[in-house]
């Protein structure tokens, strides 16, 4: 990672870490409900949603790549004129330019995706 690139991603976290701060206190006098968190460096701001706002840990939750996996999904299931609910494929890692789409595991209509996916996917 260039030295530009982290400078980048120190600045985004701190101004999505000071967005979040001010705010979580807010949301915990509401007392009820869950927050959930979709920013990037998303571990890392959930753990702080989870201080800054005092609620209990299970009431914060953290999405991470779930996103990218549901997207990962939907892009599948529109190449093959299927429904979503038949792909079965993950996106693992932080969200952003650590993530890594498991396509060797990935299972579309029950059987092994490889044999469907060329070896560079430029569709997704």
């Amino acid at each position: 990672m260039a030295g530009s690139d982290l400078k980048t991603i120190v600045e985004n976290l701190l101004g999505s870490s000071h967005q979040a701060r001010t705010r979580m206190p807010q949301v915990a006098i509401v007392g009820t409900g869950f927050v959930g968190s979709t920013t990037a460096y998303v571990d890392v701001l959930t753990f702080a949603a989870w201080r800054w706002s005092g609620l209990p840990p299970s009431r914060i939750i953290g999405a991470g790549t779930v996103l990218d996996t549901f997207r990962l999904r939907w892009r599948l299931a529109a190449r093959y004129g299927i429904s979503s609910d038949h792909v079965h494929a993950y996106v693992i890692g932080e969200h952003g330019h650590s993530q890594v789409s498991v396509l060797s595991s990935a299972r579309i209509a029950g059987g092994a995706a490889g044999r469907l996916l060329p070896t560079a996917a430029p569709f997704l």
